[in-house]
């Protein structure tokens, strides 16, 4: 079965903040979001775009993952 995260994390990175979804198709078409795939690794991505074009993000970048107390 796939991993997921707990509900309520966020994570940021170059200044955005994103939710940590379950799904890609919980995101709105354009949206930011991160998800567990399916090796278990968090992916930052834009529903139907590219996180690379429209966040700037690069592999190596840092990301901050936010319990939900601190989101």
């Amino acid at each position: 079965s796939p991993t997921r995260a707990p509900e309520g994390l966020w994570v940021e990175a170059k200044g955005r903040r994103m939710r940590v979804l379950g799904a890609y198709s919980e995101a709105a078409k354009g949206e930011p979001l991160a998800i567990v795939g399916s090796m278990g690794l968090l992916e930052i991505a834009v529903r139907e775009g590219s996180a690379r074009e429209e966040l700037g993000l690069l592999p190596g970048d840092e990301v901050t993952v936010l319990s939900p107390d601190r989101s």
